[in-house]
């Protein structure tokens, strides 16, 4: 998000928590947002940043999305290994894909330069997890070699 003036950013920091996601989660959607929560739901594995999973009801319909935001801090490394791909792919092609199951993608900024990555995307309840097909030898994977044949299965 943009501000015009510290005093207006300023505002934005002194709301509490819920208020500062749903409106900074209105602005990255592009429409109203009523209420947003924190899921009861961690990642598996993975170093791709800080992956926050959300339930989220929008203010024009009601309608209740899953939805995951996916942030990365920009780093030397990350800007070397071209890590705001992701971001790059679901902006330029993300929309035509949805009928492809490729999650519904609200959001995605990403800056090869830095390596910073943003992702507001829908949460495809059940999925596979697609790191645990590289089994329990990837460092990814470690924390949870006892539960991949489970994984793998699927829906």
């Amino acid at each position: 998000m943009s501000y015009n003036d510290k005093a207006e950013y300023d505002a934005y920091v002194a709301l509490p928590s819920e208020k500062r996601l749903v409106q900074t989660l209105s602005h990255m959607m592009g429409a109203e947002v009523r209420s947003a929560s924190p899921r009861n739901q961690s990642k598996m594995g993975g170093m791709s940043g800080v992956i926050q999973f959300l339930d989220v009801v929008l203010a024009s319909t009601g309608e209740s999305l899953a939805l995951v935001l996916k942030t990365a801090a920009g780093s030397p490394l990350r800007a070397t290994l071209g890590s705001a791909r992701e971001a790059l792919f679901y902006d330029a092609f993300g929309s035509s894909l949805e009928d492809a199951n490729v999650p519904r993608c609200f959001y995605a900024h990403g800056d090869m330069a830095t390596g910073d990555t943003t992702l507001l995307m829908q949460c495809l309840e059940n999925a596979v997890p697609a790191g645990t097909f590289f089994g329990g030898e990837q460092p990814n994977n470690w924390g949870v070699q006892e539960r991949l044949p489970e994984l793998c299965a699927g829906n």
